[in-house]
């Protein structure tokens, strides 16, 4: 749908947070095959919640599990376009699963994974070493 989807190409930095505020879904679909997918959790996953919003994530990976854990976004097989869409489409249908997802995305932000609070987990770590 073009007039609903669009490609907008790459944004600096300093404008991802605004992008992601006016966003309906973020999402991260990474290849499992590559072994660091399954591993890694970018920061994409803490916007989604700073902003609280929904997110779709690769099947398989620490991303997923958290995702799952904190109830606020959907795991797909990032291979599987009829899946991926589906995902999408509940999304958009159950408007009660979307709200919730996106204030269970906040909660974790504001209870969890903030900066006020990961600061304080990072400089702890530094005091110990």
């Amino acid at each position: 749908m073009p007039n609903k989807v669009y490609f907008i190409g790459r944004v600096p930095y300093n404008e991802v947070l605004q992008k992601s505020m006016s966003s309906d879904l973020l999402f991260v679909l990474r290849d499992d095959a590559l072994p660091i997918h399954r591993y890694i959790c970018g920061s994409k996953i803490f916007e989604a919640m700073m902003s609280g919003k929904p997110i779709l994530v690769s099947k398989g990976t620490s991303t997923a599990m958290k995702v799952s854990k904190e109830k606020i976004g959907l795991v797909v097989d990032p291979n599987n376009m009829q899946e991926i869409r589906e995902a999408i489409l509940v999304l958009k249908e159950d408007l009660a699963l979307y709200d919730a997802m996106g204030k269970n995305a906040r909660e974790a932000y504001n209870k969890k994974y903030g900066w006020h609070i990961m600061g304080r987990r990072l400089i702890d770590l530094y005091c110990v070493l």
